[in-house]
């Protein structure tokens, strides 16, 4: 038997499942999922930085989850930076945007 609302788990019910800071699908041309190996013991700042150093878009991952969801799907297609900062730690990845 299922629970009700289908199979999709809610954040605060699984464990962080990634090694390192993770954006999927990427490439992306709508939404990407953003994994940290941690929960956050703080609301944190997601930014999406362009070739140019610009923050294109940005969204908040909440105190005690560790993944949030960035909508893409407005920019340009290319490369983009994702970075989340947690004190004096900083941790960036490449996203890349698709059309």
């Amino acid at each position: 038997p299922t629970k009700g609302g289908g199979n999709v788990p809610t954040v605060d019910s699984e464990p962080p499942n990634v090694d390192e800071l993770t954006v999927y699908p990427n490439p992306s041309s709508s939404v990407i999922t953003v994994a940290t190996p941690w929960r956050a013991v703080e609301d944190l700042p997601v930014l999406l930085y362009d070739m140019y150093g610009n923050v294109v878009t940005s969204t908040t991952l909440k105190k005690n989850d560790w993944k949030t969801s960035l909508y893409v799907g407005g920019q340009a297609q290319g490369l983009y930076i994702l970075r989340v900062v947690t004190g004096d730690w900083i941790n960036a990845t490449k996203v890349m945007v698709v059309k």
